[in-house]
């Protein structure tokens, strides 16, 4: 799961690459491995910089550079990374691929510079088919010269094709794609952006000021965040929207590249879009996540001594607000809150960081909790990292019970359309048993393991797939296959 941001403007201006660090910042939440931003000018030359960790972190010493020495040009892409494939952030043996996995990435066809942010994955099938593609071209002696990612492989599809045009040689290339993909490319002041045909990912369009915008969310849509920003429409899956730079006017295609049965991510509504953005639903995030907690409520009760709900912070807080609604109990978010300097540590690489990232973020008011029974929801329960550390957190300052509910299914398979559970398949808590109670023991079971103590969570509850299945007008339209292994592509 990446953010994805592109501009192209009627007129060169000095503040295009301010935009684009603008739209980098409302997408933060979707990529903390690395931020890249590259500003094509009129003549069609490329600044750019890039950088490893967190955008406030690839850019520290370039904000400063962009107010003073501003970089003027007609069109920009921004990229913010959250690695699912290649290389180990963690591993110092492995910075060189790291820095060459940053994006956006380049390409070359017919001796001009190509660049592309892209967010997804393609699945394991189709890596290999495109691995043994490009190594029988004599042209080619090995597929993947840098970063070792599936972008690599996209960008060599392009360059080895025989078509006489850019746009010709990508849409040729993009039909033969099967996977989760958004993807914006820069070729000669114009943008392409693609949205794969089964629309795992969402990929926004919309206007501001001097020109035209592309975004993974539609949260930056917005006249308080951009001058004159306004949504216009999502790209549609299997469609190419194609913005070229003219005289002092940007000419607006759409063309169909390949076609298939929609399958939109339900994840991308529990948890990877951030609260003010929309969901597939058309309605804004914290209001679908709201009701997500009001029909857990209604499956998964509280018990009847129960005091107070509260929300893992931040995206369980929606949902508890909904489930304290329908089950009529106190919502005391003050309770347990989140340090506002921790980054999401589920997107963190690799286990230690996300361990470290919990144990540093969460704090509680005690004064709230001793000798209550309190009801925790949380979005989604995937290793159960977070899940001990609040019982611990509870228990240890005097809560007397501790209940908790998810307000989506259990994860018991991976995901192969861009998010971070299919390396990990061992580590998901549901894999091997989807029994809440199974899973509440083992939770107990690590909680005692870590803390020497058992600090015992009283009861688990999770949303049922037809309780989600009910926010959708169309549920047949989305992907629900990390829940019910039901994969549209492998």
């Amino acid at each position: 799961m990446c953010g994805v941001a592109a501009i192209i403007q009627r007129q060169a201006t000095a503040d295009i690459a301010q935009h684009t660090y603008a739209m980098l910042f409302h997408l933060n939440h979707r990529g903390q491995d690395s931020a890249g931003i590259a500003v094509s000018r009129q003549d069609r030359t490329i600044k750019e910089h890039k950088g490893l960790g967190s955008l406030d972190r690839a850019f520290f010493r370039m904000r400063q550079e962009l107010k003073t020495e501003p970089w003027r040009g007609v069109a920009s892409l921004g990229h913010l990374r959250y690695a699912t494939s290649g290389v180990d952030f963690s591993d110092p043996l492995s910075v060189e691929q790291a820095k060459a996995a940053i994006q956006p990435m380049e390409g070359y066809f017919l001796g001009e510079r190509f660049l592309v942010s892209y967010n997804g994955n393609l699945v394991p099938s189709c890596v290999d088919d495109l691995y043994q593609h490009l190594y029988r071209r004599e042209s080619v002696h090995t597929a993947m010269r840098d970063a070792y990612v599936d972008t690599e492989l996209m960008i060599r599809s392009i360059e080895v094709s025989t078509k006489s045009t850019f746009e010709n040689a990508l849409l040729e290339a993009a039909s033969g794609w099967q996977g989760a993909f958004s993807a914006v490319f820069l070729y000669n002041n114009t943008l392409y952006a693609l949205r794969d045909p089964w629309g795992f990912r969402p990929l926004e369009f919309g206007e501001f000021v001097n020109g035209y915008i592309i975004s993974s969310e539609d949260n930056i849509f917005d006249e308080a965040k951009l001058p004159r920003g306004r949504f216009l429409h999502s790209i549609k899956p299997g469609y190419c929207l194609i913005l070229r730079h003219g005289h002092h006017e940007i000419e607006i295609e759409y063309k169909v590249y390949r076609q298939a049965t929609p399958k939109k991510c339900a994840f991308e509504d529990i948890y990877f879009r951030r609260q003010d953005s929309h969901a597939f639903t058309k309605e804004r995030t914290a209001l679908f996540r709201r009701k997500l907690g009001s029909i857990l409520a209604r499956e998964q009760p509280p018990p009847h001594n129960a005091d107070f709900v509260v929300g893992v912070p931040d995206s369980g807080i929606h949902a508890a607000r909904g489930y304290a609604e329908r089950a009529d109990l106190p919502y005391l978010q003050e309770a347990l809150f989140r340090f506002h300097g921790a980054e999401r540590s589920f997107i963190e690489p690799v286990n230690d960081l996300r361990q470290q990232g919990i144990e540093l973020k969460l704090g509680i008011i005690p004064e709230y909790i001793n000798g209550k029974v309190v009801v925790v929801i949380d979005d989604s329960l995937v290793r159960g990292n977070v899940i001990p550390r609040v019982i611990f957190l509870l228990k240890h300052h005097g809560a007397r019970e501790v209940h908790v509910r998810i307000s989506s299914p259990p994860i018991t398979g991976p995901c192969y359309y861009g998010i971070d559970t299919w390396r990990i398949i061992d580590e998901l808590i549901a894999h091997e048993c989807s029994d809440p109670e199974t899973i509440r023991q083992l939770i107990n079971q690590r909680t005692e393991k870590k803390y020497n103590k058992l600090y015992k969570l009283d009861s688990l509850g999770y949303l049922s797939i037809e309780g989600l299945q009910r926010m959708y007008e169309n549920p047949e339209s989305m992907c629900y296959a990390c829940w019910d292994k039901n994969y549209p592509i492998r």
